[in-house]
C-alpha cells in the first residue's frame, strides 16, 4: 500500500510542476507573440505609409518637371502601390491654384486620407484597378486644355501614349462633334489612329474615364463630389429621410438628384430635384418608403453648371460622368416588420 501511495504522490508532482513549467512558459510566449504581432503589424503600416509617401512625392515632384518642359513631353515612373489604397484621386481647383493627389487608406478599422500638394496644374481619373496592390506604370503628359492653360495629365494604364490631343477629328475646332467621336470610338479595339485620339489615360482603350476628361478639358471645369448618408436598415411601408451632400470647388454646384436601384435591377429617381445657383456645396434630403422587402442601393448624382456629374450609380458609370468618391452609395436592407 504503501509503495502504491507513493507512486501516486509522485505522479502528483510530476503533473504540478508540468502545470508550472507551462504556466512558467507560457508567461514568456504569450508577451512575446503579441510584441511581434504588434510590430509585425506596426512595421507593415510604416512600409504602406512610406511607400504611399514615396509615390505622392515621385507624381508631384515629376509632374511640376514634366510641367515646365512643356507639351509634348510625357515620361513613365514605375511605382509599387500598396494593399490598403481604397482610393486614388486629384482634387483640384485651377483658378484657385489648388491641385492634390489624394490617398484613402484603410487600417482595417477606420480609413484615413493622405494628401501631397503640387505647384502646378494636373488632371487624372483613377478606377480601382489604378489603386489595386502590385506593381503600377503611372504615366505623365504636359499638354494645355481648351483656353490655353497648361496641365499635366496622369494616368495608370497600359502601354499606349497618353492622348492631348482633343481636337479629335482634327478639324481645328474642339467640339461637341469630337466628343461624339470619342463615343463612337467606346469600347472598340484595337484603337483606329483617330480613336488614339480619345485615349486620355494611356490604357489602350476608349471609356468613360477618357470621356470625363475630354470634357473636363473642353470646359475648363471640376466636376462635383457628392455622398449619401441615412439609415441602412428599414421596414416596408414605412418612411425614411436620406440626405445627399455635395461639393464643387468651382463654386457651380447646379443640382442634386438621389436615385434607388432597387432589388429587381431597376433604378428610379426618388423626387423632388435640388436645384442651386453656383453653389459650392449643398445637400439634398427626401424621403422614401420601400414598398417590398430586399436589398436597395440608394445613391447620389450631382450635376454644375457646365454639365459635368458625379455619380454613385452601382451598375456602372459612362458616357463622361466621374465617380463621386469613396463611400458614394449605400446599401438598405428593407424587411417586413414583425407581426
Amino acid at each position: 500500500m504503501m509503495l502504491k501511495k507513493r507512486g501516486f504522490q509522485e505522479k502528483a508532482q510530476v503533473a504540478t510542476e508540468y502545470m508550472i513549467v507551462s504556466a512558467f512558459v507560457l508567461m514568456i510566449i504569450l508577451p512575446a507573440m503579441y510584441f511581434f504581432y504588434t510590430f509585425g503589424d506596426t512595421t507593415q503600416k510604416q512600409i504602406s505609409n512610406d511607400q504611399i509617401t514615396k509615390i505622392g512625392r515621385d507624381i508631384v515632384n515629376n509632374a511640376e518637371s514634366i510641367y515646365y518642359l512643356g507639351y509634348p513631353s510625357q515620361m513613365v515612373i514605375d511605382e509599387q502601390m500598396p494593399a490598403n489604397v481604397e482610393d486614388f484621386s486629384i482634387y483640384r481647383d485651377w483658378n484657385g491654384n489648388l491641385n492634390e493627389i489624394r490617398f484613402k487608406l484603410s487600417n482595417g478599422l477606420e480609413y484615413n486620407e493622405v494628401s501631397f500638394k503640387s505647384r502646378v496644374n494636373i488632371l487624372g481619373y483613377f478606377d480601382k484597378p489604378s489603386h489595386a496592390q502590385g506593381a503600377k506604370s503611372i504615366r505623365l503628359a504636359a499638354s494645355y486644355n481648351k483656353s490655353g492653360a497648361p496641365y499635366v495629365l496622369i494616368a495608370v494604364g497600359g502601354n499606349c501614349l497618353i492622348s492631348t490631343n482633343y481636337d479629335v477629328n482634327l478639324d481645328k475646332s474642339v467640339d461637341s462633334l469630337d466628343y461624339d467621336q470619342c463615343k463612337l470610338c467606346a469600347g472598340t479595339s484595337p484603337l483606329s489612329d483617330t480613336c488614339k485620339f480619345c485615349d486620355y489615360n494611356g490604357n489602350c482603350e476608349v471609356e468613360w474615364q477618357d470621356l470625363a476628361m475630354w470634357k473636363t478639358l473642353t470646359t475648363g471645369s471640376t466636376h462635383p463630389t457628392a455622398s449619401i448618408s441615412g439609415p441602412e436598415n428599414a421596414a416596408i411601408n414605412q418612411p425614411y429621410s436620406y440626405t445627399a451632400s455635395a461639393m464643387d470647388v468651382d463654386s457651380n454646384l447646379a443640382s442634386i438628384k438621389i436615385y434607388l436601384k432597387e432589388p429587381d435591377g431597376n433604378i428610379q429617381q426618388i423626387l423632388p430635384t435640388c436645384s442651386f445657383s453656383q453653389a459650392q456645396s449643398s445637400s439634398c434630403t427626401v424621403s422614401w418608403t420601400p414598398a417590398y422587402a430586399g436589398v436597395y442601393h440608394v445613391f447620389p448624382v450631382a450635376e454644375d453648371d457646365a454639365g459635368l456629374q458625379c455619380t454613385g450609380n452601382p451598375s456602372g458609370l459612362n458616357d463622361g460622368v466621374v465617380d463621386c468618391g469613396f463611400d458614394d452609395y449605400m446599401a438598405v436592407y428593407a424587411s417586413s416588420p414583425p407581426p
